[in-house]
C-alpha cells in the first residue's frame, strides 16, 4: 500500500482528516434489516464536530440520512416495533431525547433542565423510555451557601469525584433515572438521593429496571 501511494503521488495530509466521516453508535433494527449509525464530520470554520444519524440497509442498497446533522444528533435507539428511533440531540440548546420515524420528522420528547446524558432505552412494549438525566441537588449546606454568597468565584467541593471528562465540574448534580412516555413526553422519576444512577436496562416483562449505582459512603469513582 505504501508503494502504491508513492507511485500515485497520493499522500495523507493533516487537512485530509477533516474530510473523513466517522461512524459511531451503531444500532441494528429489530428485524435485522437496517442499521442506524451516527455519522460525525468536522466543521473547520466553526471549529467543532457535527453529527447526523443515517440509515444503512444490511443488503447494501442505498443508505439515507435520517437527520440533517446541523448540530449534534447521536445515540440512536430503535423502538421494539422498528418503526421509530429515539436519539439524543442538542439542536434545542441542551441535550434532549428526540423521536423520529424511519422517513418522518423528528420531534423533541424531553425537556430536562440539565439535559440527558445517556442513550435512551425503550421498554419492551415501546410505550416508555428509560432516560438518565442530570438533576441538581437542592440540599446545600449553610456553609456552602455562605461561601457562594461571599464570593461567587469560590467553588465548594463536597465529593471526591467533582469533575468528569467531557462534562467538566459536576457541582451538586447527580445522574438519576426517569421513565418517559414515548408519546406524550410525561416523566416519572424512579431514582433520587445522593448517588449517581445510570445504564438502565428493562426486564423482559417491562415491570422492572436494573441499573448501575455506587452507594458506598466514599464514592471515589461515582460515574
Amino acid at each position: 500500500m505504501e508503494a502504491q501511494l508513492e507511485l500515485s503521488g497520493a499522500h495523507l495530509r493533516a487537512e485530509d482528516l477533516h474530510r473523513i466521516a466517522v461512524l459511531d453508535d451503531v444500532a441494528i433494527s429489530p428485524d435485522g434489516r437496517l442499521v442506524a449509525a451516527t455519522v460525525r464530520t468536522a466543521d473547520i470554520d466553526a471549529n467543532l464536530y457535527r453529527s447526523a444519524i443515517s440509515i444503512f440497509p444490511v443488503d447494501g442498497s442505498t443508505s439515507w440520512p435520517l437527520t440533517a446533522g446541523t448540530t449534534k444528533d447521536w445515540a440512536p435507539s430503535w423502538s421494539p416495533s422498528g418503526t421509530r428511533l429515539a436519539f439524543l440531540s442538542d439542536r434545542g440548546g441542551s441535550t434532549q431525547v428526540w423521536v423520529i420515524g424511519i422517513h418522518g420528522e423528528a420531534r423533541q420528547l424531553t425537556t430536562f433542565p440539565d439535559g440527558v446524558s445517556e442513550r435512551p432505552v425503550w421498554s419492551p412494549d415501546g410505550r416508555h423510555l428509560a432516560v438518565v438525566s442530570w438533576q441538581q441537588n437542592d440540599a446545600v449546606s449553610g456553609d456552602d451557601a455562605m461561601a457562594s454568597d461571599a464570593d461567587a468565584s469560590i467553588a465548594v467541593i463536597t465529593r471526591t469525584c467533582y469533575r468528569i471528562d467531557g462534562q467538566g465540574y459536576v457541582g451538586n448534580r447527580r445522574h438519576h433515572i426517569w421513565i418517559v412516555d414515548s408519546e406524550t413526553g410525561l416523566t416519572r422519576q424512579v431514582t433520587d438521593g445522593e448517588t449517581d444512577n445510570y445504564e438502565p436496562a428493562w426486564s423482559p416483562t417491562g415491570d422492572r429496571i436494573v441499573f448501575v449505582s455506587n452507594r458506598v459512603d466514599d464514592q471515589i469513582i461515582d460515574f
